[in-house]
């Protein structure tokens, strides 16, 4: 949320986006549905998370 480059939007889509693993967290589910919902949403959050790092060395590689 604080990389610089991000427009106002993807700034806030980004914040609404880690608000994800948390809601996760407290299904009202059965052990084993609950349990590969988190599997999902935290491997979901994960490629997100990348897709972040990588803007963030492409915006410091440009930067050097």
């Amino acid at each position: 949320m604080t990389l610089g480059g991000l427009s106002a939007g993807q700034r806030d889509a980004r914040f609404a986006w880690s608000v994800v693993p948390p809601l996760l967290a407290s299904p009202a589910l059965p052990a084993l549905p609950a349990s590969l919902l988190l599997v999902a949403g935290f491997s979901a959050h994960y490629w997100q998370d990348r897709r972040l790092a990588a803007m963030a060395a492409g915006g410091l590689a440009g930067r050097a």
